[in-house]
């Protein structure tokens, strides 16, 4: 019982920090932690009748930790700073798996409520649910794989730098970028239903080719002369 009214007594202090909150406490005479529990029990109400559940779920898990990071970041300590950046990694990492899960989560009942648990558990400050995911989960998995996620990252933007100067060699003036450019994308769009006279011209192709072919700058031609 003592541990429960300490933990009671902690969160009412996490609540102080929230002008706000402190005011209509000092009004009220009632604390807090009762008032945002109050809002919470409301909140609870309005997802389990089907009122804008998926919004407040999600604003729910943004807006305190927006609120908590801004302020660690204006505090000297560097501590809330860890806990809070861990929160955003861990919800950054469940919003791309919630993205790609609609198959899934479609069917389970009340899944924004168990959302909106699963967002205050993480950033809580009596359960931190996000340092213990990563600490537990996430951290492991990125020491395994780190070295070859950065092997790939770095051998990826090694070949779109050489792919760029590449380009860069072969159509140096502003007219061949340009119809070069126009040509890259006629073939982009060329599997989408076109008109007759929309589709790339035999000389553009010719030209393109020959871009590719020599590092020389090409004179576009004339096609009024011909």
């Amino acid at each position: 019982m003592e541990d429960f009214k300490q933990k009671i007594d902690d969160l009412n202090k996490e609540c102080h920090e929230i002008e706000l909150l402190k005011t209509v406490e000092e009004k009220t005479k009632v604390k807090a932690i009762y008032i945002v529990l109050a809002g919470l029990v409301c909140l609870i109400g309005l997802m389990l009748a089907g009122y804008f559940d998926q919004f407040l779920a999600n604003m729910c898990g943004c807006a305190y930790p927006l609120y908590k990071s801004i302020k660690s970041l204006e505090s000297p300590s560097v501590n809330d700073d860890k806990q809070w950046l861990t929160y955003w990694t861990v919800y950054g990492l469940f919003m791309i798996l919630d993205d790609y899960s609609d198959f899934i989560t479609d069917y389970i009942p009340y899944f924004f409520l168990l959302k909106l648990m699963f967002f205050i558990w993480l950033f809580a400050p009596t359960t931190r649910g996000a340092m213990l995911l990563y600490n537990t989960i996430i951290k492991k998995v990125f020491v395994n794989y780190s070295e070859k996620i950065d092997k790939a990252i770095t051998k990826f933007l090694g070949e779109s730098k050489e792919l760029a100067d590449e380009i860069k060699d072969k159509a140096t003036d502003r007219q061949t970028l340009t119809r070069l450019l126009s040509i890259t994308n006629k073939i982009a769009d060329a599997g989408k239903p076109k008109a007759d006279d929309d589709t790339i011209e035999d000389d553009d192709t010719d030209l393109f080719k020959n871009i590719l072919e020599t590092k020389e700058p090409q004179e576009i031609p004339d096609k009024k002369k011909d």
